[in-house]
């Protein structure tokens, strides 16, 4: 396929995905692609991502099954598995570019030398009993790509949480659900109070000073001249979203944690990037674009399974991508 097509498509594909511009300009991976502008398959490649690009205002880009079905068309094209890897790069990088990768298992080389498909840690994709948005059929399951989320702790420590609300009910209500045109992860009400409670707690320990005015929609926010800075980006509580078992879990680092805003009076703050999903939440978390960026993240439809693997824990950045060592 040359490059000029994959701009096109890819730009199509992910434009407007998110309120920041994650998708400046980017490269769409095919293995095993031949395709040219001129191939037969070229007008059927691109109805298919016009398609997916149609669920942009009600369901999330890519993020849905209906891709799986898609992509078994293009899977058959070309003999590869029907799985897809998005990385996602920092907002604050808004002219920078990140990487999708269709129908590929790996290896995913970055410019470090480091191949992140061989880190990458695997959790089950669980099916929701009952879909809630337009392009799910009444009585179907749902179209949307859920985990199983099974506790959140903060420096270790495990927040105070209903575990049914962890579930996913007979009427589809509760559970974990991915989305990227959420931009940061919401908790219902009754999981994001004992969070944010923990979250304050334990950033005692670092002296941060609480802001007595923080912006909306954050309820928490330091003064950014109290935090120090590191690798990771605010040295802050460490997050760890606990998977089906305790030795698989999503750590958040700081730079994934915090967002950092323009305060009312025009102080710099960090603001903690979790929000208040309300007491009616249908979905208890949903985990948002701010706490996927500057991870690898894989699903495998084959196996029903969703991978993933920090790449800042790896001295590297979503925008690092190797596109030298035999993609292009």
């Amino acid at each position: 396929m040359t490059s000029s097509l994959l701009m096109c498509l890819i730009n199509k594909l992910f434009r407007e995905s998110l309120k920041c511009t994650w998708w400046h300009s980017n490269t769409l991976l095919l293995q095993d692609a031949t395709l040219t502008e001129k191939s037969p398959e070229a007008p059927r490649l691109v109805k298919i991502l016009d398609e997916i690009l149609d669920m942009r205002d009600d369901g999330d880009v890519l993020l849905s099954k209906k891709v799986k079905l898609e992509m078994m068309g293009v899977s058959k094209v070309y003999g590869s598995p029907q799985v897809f890897a998005l990385c996602l790069p920092s907002c604050q990088n808004t002219t920078a570019s990140g990487v999708a990768f269709f129908n590929t298992h790996g290896p995913y080389y970055f410019t470090s030398g480091i191949d992140l498909s061989s880190h990458l840690i695997y959790t089950p994709l669980i099916v929701n009993p009952i879909g809630f948005t337009i392009i799910t059929y009444y009585n179907y399951p749902s179209a949307e790509y859920f985990i199983g989320l099974t506790s959140i702790k903060i420096n270790d420590k495990q927040v105070d949480i209903n575990p049914s609300l962890l579930t996913i009910d007979n009427d589809g209500f509760g559970g974990t659900r991915l989305s990227t045109i959420t931009p940061y992860t919401t908790l219902h009400t009754s999981i994001y109070r004992p969070f944010i409670q923990l979250f304050i707690n334990e950033s005692r320990a670092l002296n941060l000073s609480i802001s007595t005015n923080p912006v909306s929609p954050f309820e928490v926010c330091f003064n950014a001249s109290d935090v120090h800075e590191t690798w990771f980006g605010p040295e802050v509580p460490v997050i760890d979203l606990v998977m089906h078992s305790e030795d698989v879990f999503w750590k958040v680092y700081g730079w994934n944690t915090m967002v950092k805003v323009d305060g009312e009076i025009g102080e710099s703050l960090w603001c903690l990037g979790f929000v208040d999903g309300g007491d009616e939440a249908r979905t208890s978390v949903v985990i948002g674009g701010r706490q996927m960026e500057d991870n690898l993240l894989q699903f495998d439809l084959v196996n029903e399974r969703f991978g993933f693997s920090s790449v800042l824990a790896h001295q590297t950045f979503c925008i690092e991508f190797n596109f030298t060592d035999g993609y292009m």
